[in-house]
């Protein structure tokens, strides 16, 4: 953790747009929240296969998401428009980032857990990292309905009490979410550990504090944009975790694969990503190895 934050300090004298971005980073996301909590339960899903989006084709999608990214886009245009922006949605304002500065990067998903966000509970979050080089350097995720900003950065780390807890979750730490990652030897064997395995409509940013805080087991999530499971990664460093690959290594911005489209960076999905709770951890990363635990298409990723 001490190289890092040498290292963060020998970045902010060569690049002080990122720290500034950071600070308008948490106004926006915060402002952003508002509206989000405002619509909370009222508003139906449209559906990413009505925009047209084939890849994400069972995604939820409201209008405030879009609403939600542009409130946060408009905020960091002023401080920064050359970084590269890696957005869930495809709104004007992020078509306006230039990408010059291919040095530092906005992964930002408005709302995360659209679907738990529709039907009125509280599993979702506005969240966005900002990583530099290979390097997610930045964590800002709001959870609205919880009133809590998580946020970190090298040498920093902070759970701030936005407004009162809303919460009505109550998971065990014995949970584990995962999205369809397990073959069903897999799902029996976690069974027999005494975890619970549960697939639901639990936003990404908000199940990867609760892992990484071990209020839950763990979450693992498949086929997953950077800005879904990799922006609690500068979290999860603060408190010595690491968000794991499906062979039980870190996944780090040297795994992601990018290329350009009509002057936007896109994304490959990055096949297996998770975070877990100390004892989750302990017991979970040997199985990691082991292929026939995997969904087949999980399975074909690691040969």
């Amino acid at each position: 953790m001490g190289n890092d934050v040498d290292w963060y300090q020998e970045v902010l004298k060569a690049n002080i747009n990122v720290h500034s971005m950071y600070t308008e980073l948490r106004y926006a996301i915060l402002e952003a929240g508002t509206v989000i909590m405002k619509y909370r339960g009222k508003v139906n899903n449209k559906g990413k296969a009505q925009k047209g989006d084939s890849t994400s084709a069972g995604s939820a999608f409201t209008d405030i998401d879009e609403i939600a990214q542009e409130i946060i886009l408009a905020r960091l245009y002023k401080v920064n428009p050359y970084a590269m922006v890696n957005a869930e949605e495809d709104t004007p304002l992020r078509k306006l980032f230039r990408g010059n500065d291919s040095d530092i990067t906005l992964h930002l998903d408005p709302i995360d857990g659209t679907l738990s966000y529709v039907e009125g509970r509280d599993m979702f979050a506005s969240g966005a990292a900002i990583s530099m080089g290979d390097k997610f350097t930045h964590t800002l995720i709001y959870a609205p309905a919880r009133g809590k900003l998580y946020s970190a950065y090298p040498g920093c780390c902070n759970v701030e009490a936005v407004d009162r807890d809303y919460s009505t979750s109550n998971f065990s730490i014995r949970t584990i979410f995962a999205k369809k990652v397990f073959s069903e030897k897999g799902v029996k064997v976690l069974k027999d550990l005494g975890f619970e395995v549960i697939s639901d409509n639990y936003g990404a940013h908000v199940s990867s504090i609760d892992a990484i805080l071990g209020n839950i087991a763990g979450v693992i999530h498949g086929f997953t944009n950077p800005h879904d499971m990799l922006v609690a990664a500068a979290f999860a460093r603060s408190y010595n975790k690491i968000p794991y690959g499906i062979d039980g290594n870190e996944v780090t911005g040297k795994d992601l694969v990018m290329h350009m489209e009509n002057g936007l960076p896109v994304y490959e999905r990055i096949p297996v990503v998770g975070y877990f709770s100390d004892e989750a951890e302990e017991r979970i990363l040997p199985l990691m190895l082991d292929s026939a635990l995997w969904d087949k298409k999980f399975s074909e990723k690691r040969t």
